[in-house]
């Protein structure tokens, strides 16, 4: 089924890519949907991803949209890195999406910055810088990434379970059934 919708996803990009070229601002957003559609898994390519990562870095950078189109292919490449367990990769992508993310005053790229930043010191056992993260993170995505959300608060459960807060991990439990 999941094999289904990555084949789907890319026949829609390759039919409608003849038009890619027509913007500039269409230009980015082809490229940063190949990136992302490139580091989903289990079917991921990450050197396919990468390309059209290079090509998004090579474009203008006063070309209107840069920002959210450059943060998120960073945040999916970290993310899939992630994934991965290959930490020490996904660091340049962590890095390079939060400071973009910052420079844009964007909340909504902020939040998707902060909560992979979370996801990796989680997983790097960082839990302290973790768990401020991802709590800074939570604020916007309760409501507007359900997704991120819930995952934010089981990271943060965790984390302080890890850290052996039983009673604040058991919190943080109690949000993630709700």
């Amino acid at each position: 089924c999941n094999n289904e919708l990555f084949d789907k996803a890319l026949a829609a990009l390759r039919d409608g890519s003849r038009f890619m070229h027509s913007s500039s601002t269409l230009t980015l957003r082809y490229q940063s949907a190949y990136v992302d559609a490139y580091t989903n898994l289990p079917i991921a390519n990450i050197d396919s991803a990468l390309y059209y990562y290079h090509r998004l870095e090579e474009a203008p950078k006063g070309t209107k949209g840069m920002g959210s189109e450059y943060v998120m292919s960073n945040i999916a490449i970290a993310q899939y890195y992630i994934k991965k367990q290959e930490y020490p990769k996904a660091v340049a992508y962590i890095d390079k999406g939060m400071a973009l993310a910052e420079a844009s005053k964007a909340p909504f790229l902020i939040h998707q910055a902060q909560n992979i930043k979370g996801l990796y010191k989680f997983h790097t056992g960082a839990y302290d810088e973790a768990i401020a993260l991802l709590e800074q993170s939570i604020v916007v995505s309760q409501h507007v990434n359900k997704g991120n959300y819930l995952e934010s608060v089981h990271t943060i459960a965790e984390a302080y379970k890890a850290k052996g807060d039983l009673k604040k991990a058991i919190t943080y439990y109690d949000l993630y059934d709700k």
